[in-house]
């Protein structure tokens, strides 16, 4: 319901642009291991545009999950569907918990965003609508990249969705240490 609640908010700011709407399935146009910052050679992401339609496109930024210590951008949650309907997907990898602390993983969302304003006409992309959607430990960046970035312009993003992403770590951590679980 959230997802489909995040499409409708992302289509109703979109640009009506009949040539996105009826994409062709087969393809996209990508751009992979696009260094989004300099701190760490995990710092890149991935960007998908759908196979028609010359944007600029509203975008979703795919954060994956892995309990803050694994994961990768490979393979995207949706890319597909998201792509046919007119969205580009950028796909991200960040410093996961072995090798940076928090708030290092905010701090690379925060780079994503700005990377992405900065370059929108370089790959086809509206500054201006931005969602954040992300899985497990990657909803709870989501969340945090729509709360905490809120206040910059620069980093303000439009829409997040939180997927199963843990937000209360104070009962997250009582549960399994109280419980037993």
């Amino acid at each position: 319901m959230i997802f489909v609640a995040f499409l409708f908010f992302m289509f109703s700011c979109s640009k009506s642009d009949d040539s996105s709407s009826t994409s062709n399935n087969s393809s996209t146009r990508t751009w992979t291991d696009v260094a989004y910052a300099s701190a760490s050679n995990t710092q890149k992401l991935d960007i998908y545009l759908p196979a028609t339609g010359d944007g600029p496109f509203p975008v979703v930024i795919w954060i994956h999950g892995g309990a803050f210590k694994m994961g990768s951008k490979a393979n995207p949650q949706s890319q597909t569907t998201l792509n046919n309907n007119g969205f580009a997907v950028v796909s991200i990898n960040y410093r996961l918990s072995g090798e940076a602390k928090w708030p290092a993983q905010l701090e690379d969302l925060k780079s994503v965003v700005k990377f992405l304003r900065t370059n929108a006409s370089t790959y086809k992309i509206n500054p201006d609508k931005i969602g954040a959607w992300g899985a497990s430990a990657g909803g709870h960046l989501a969340a945090m990249t729509g709360i905490a970035l809120s206040l910059d312009a620069t980093t303000k993003i439009q829409a997040t969705v939180d997927w199963f992403g843990p937000i209360d770590f104070f009962q997250y951590g009582c549960r399994h240490s109280c419980f037993g679980s």
